[in-house]
């Protein structure tokens, strides 16, 4: 679930999956026909599933699909708060969130001075461990942690790379708080965690 990065890094993990593992060309990770399937919504792969971007199968046709979020409100609205994400999710062994640079480059589309981006955050993540902790979701859920934009030079960038930055820091406490207060309790490890960018 996530933006553009999502749809990139999701056809790159595609591609991994099955390329064949001793002869794995570049091109076939990273060439632009390749990432940029149904970029701008050029409808170049149609998928029949409702709300879902881009639905594929593999090996003994396990789901592989994307869904569109660019912002921390549609994952919140859209997503966590919304009953049937629950219900859908059990279909998935794993869902990754990849989202960040419409939040980091603080787009109106994503609330930008309206909605507080560490509240939103801590809103998911409350949501993500409550709904794990109690045994009935087996999915597990990583967040990719935010990288810089990119596209700027200077103190510009700097500025974007620290946000990234120090929401990263944030995700990493919600994450690592859980985590031992799972220990604590002698409850198994979390079913919420992030990797990084």
């Amino acid at each position: 679930i996530g933006d553009s990065t999502a749809r990139r890094q999701y056809a790159t993990m595609y591609a991994i999956l099955t390329g064949n593992a001793d002869n794995l060309l570049v091109e076939e990770l990273d060439s632009s026909k390749v990432l940029d399937v149904n970029k701008k919504n050029k409808g170049e792969e149609v998928c029949s599933k409702e709300g879902i971007d881009l639905c594929r199968n593999y090996f003994l046709k396990k789901l592989f699909d994307l869904k569109s979020e660019a912002c921390l409100d549609g994952i919140l609205k859209e997503e966590i708060q919304n009953p049937d994400f629950w219900s859908v999710s059990a279909n998935y062994s794993l869902i990754i969130f990849v989202l960040g640079p419409w939040e980091i480059d603080n787009k109106v589309e994503c609330g930008a001075g309206r909605l507080g981006r560490k509240t939103q955050t801590k809103q998911i993540f409350q949501s993500l461990f409550d709904s794990t902790s109690i045994g009935t979701i087996k999915t597990e859920f990583i967040w990719r942690t935010w990288g810089s934009p990119g596209r700027r030079d200077g103190r510009d960038h700097e500025n974007l790379w620290n946000l990234a930055v120090s929401h990263n820091n944030y995700v990493k406490y919600l994450v690592d708080i859980n985590e031992m207060e799972q220990k604590n309790r002698n409850q198994s490890m979390s079913m919420v965690s992030y990797v990084d960018w």
